[in-house]
C-alpha cells in the first residue's frame, strides 16, 4: 500500500494514532515545544526594537478586537442602507488599500539586515 504522505494525509506519530505535531521554523523560535502567537509577537516586536513587548502585544489585541467590532458595525450599516451588492465593491476598496500599505511597507517598513539591541 502507498505511503499516506503520497495521498495528502497528515503524518501519524508512531504508536499514538494521532497526527504528529508540525514543526514550524521561525527566526528566534526554533524550539521543540509549541510556540504560540504571543511568543511570536513578542519576538518580532523585540526584533523591531520595541523594548516593551508586553505593552505592544496588549495594544495589538485591543486594536484587533476594535477592528472586528467596527467591521461588524460598518458591515451591518452597509447591508441595511445599501444592500448586499455593495460588499464586492467595498472589499475591492479594502483590498486595494491593503495592497498600497504592503507596497509602502516594503520600502519603509522592516528593512533587511541584522537588528541589534537598541
Amino acid at each position: 500500500m502507498a505511503d499516506s504522505a503520497e495521498h495528502g494525509h497528515e503524518p501519524v506519530a508512531s504508536g499514538t494514532g494521532r497526527r504528529a505535531p508540525r514543526r514550524v521554523r521561525l527566526p528566534r523560535f526554533v524550539v521543540d515545544e509549541p510556540v504560540g502567537l504571543g511568543e511570536v509577537v513578542k519576538g518580532v516586536t523585540r526584533a523591531a526594537g520595541v523594548t516593551e513587548a508586553d505593552i505592544a502585544q496588549s495594544m495589538l489585541v485591543t486594536v484587533f478586537n476594535f477592528a472586528v467590532a467596527a467591521s461588524g458595525v460598518v458591515g451591518g450599516l452597509l447591508l441595511d442602507t445599501q444592500g448586499a451588492m455593495v460588499f464586492p465593491w467595498a472589499l475591492l476598496i479594502l483590498a486595494l488599500a491593503g495592497a498600497i500599505v504592503v507596497a509602502i511597507s516594503r520600502t519603509h517598513g522592516f528593512r533587511p539586515g541584522a537588528r541589534g539591541s537598541r
